[in-house]
């Protein structure tokens, strides 16, 4: 389930939301269109993942949802792929 997470100003008369937060026991991703320095672009943030203010290709939520999610499974994948090549 997605939140908005949005920070609003005391004096914002309009709240327009801007941020969406999901999370999991391990797993917290959030994509914004607010960011302060790339506003209008959709970008990411994913922990524990490392992922911190990835531009996506997103023109939509919706959109930038679903990229968000797929980008944190590729790299979940890489992560078990990887102890896979160490594991005796």
């Amino acid at each position: 389930m997605w939140k908005d997470t949005t920070s609003y100003s005391r004096d914002d008369k309009e709240r327009n939301p801007t941020t969406f937060t999901t999370t999991t026991n391990t797993v917290k991703i959030t994509v914004t269109c607010g960011h302060i320095n790339h506003r209008g672009v959709w970008v990411m943030h994913a922990h524990p993942f490392g992922i911190n203010t990835k531009e996506l290709k997103a023109k939509t939520l919706e959109d930038a949802k679903a990229e968000a999610i797929g980008i944190v499974k590729a790299k979940a994948a890489k992560i078990v792929s990887d102890l896979d090549a160490i594991s005796p």
